[in-house]
């Protein structure tokens, strides 16, 4: 699209946030490298992980759509995470005037919505196993997951002696082993099938 003004690169080191529920978030960002996590404040203060966004990932549409420039999720990034960035105030008029981005929001809005219906059911109906399954599946760092685990007990909504009690379970199925960083995956493709693709990233497809 021509004529979009203030384009930039964008880069966001392991851990920063990119944007921060409850504060305005300045740039509609294309990601093109690099993993984040997707997190909802509850009102007791806590924190329930949504989704995971990766390479085709794009951030803030949900803002530019409501004319509404307060974030409404926290998004982290889990690696180094690479964006283009299209500053939401000054290219907002240009971007809702065109036909094609506005087909390309409606179809990735839409695979959204769809995408958080099925996890809210998921979230209700589906065994701590199969979300910390999934949730290993894509945090992990070669093969060890080493997260905090009273961080990741209270993103997956549920109570650290739980989280230790799965983990021990898998652990004895032989799908992790216990080490000193942290949890080795022995057994990828059986924590691949307990997960059941729970988490996987939000996809979509560029426009033009």
């Amino acid at each position: 699209m021509d004529g979009l003004q203030g384009v930039k690169a964008l880069e966001y080191e392991k851990g920063e946030f990119i944007c921060i529920e409850g504060l305005p978030i300045l740039h509609l960002l294309f990601v093109f490298e690099g993993k984040a996590k997707v997190c909802f404040q509850t009102e007791n203060g806590k924190s329930l992980l949504l989704c995971f966004y990766h390479t085709g990932g794009m951030i803030g549409e949900i803002e530019l759509m409501m004319s509404d420039p307060i974030a409404k999720t926290s998004i982290q990034a889990i690696s180094a995470v690479k964006c283009i960035g299209l500053p939401l105030t000054q290219n907002r008029e240009r971007l809702l005037s065109n036909t094609a981005f506005l087909h390309f929001i409606g179809t990735t809005l839409a695979r959204k919505l769809d995408r958080c219906s099925r996890n809210s059911a998921h979230i209700i109906l589906d065994t701590l196993q199969a979300r910390l399954s999934s949730y290993i599946e894509i945090t992990n760092r070669q093969g060890v997951f080493r997260d905090k685990l009273t961080d990741v007990a209270e993103l997956l909504g549920t109570s650290y002696r739980h989280l230790l009690r799965v983990l021990e379970k898998l652990c004895v199925q032989g799908v992790l082993e216990k080490q000193a960083p942290g949890y080795f995956i022995v057994d990828y493709a059986a924590l691949r099938k307990n997960g059941r693709g729970f988490y996987e990233p939000v996809e979509k497809k560029g426009w033009g």
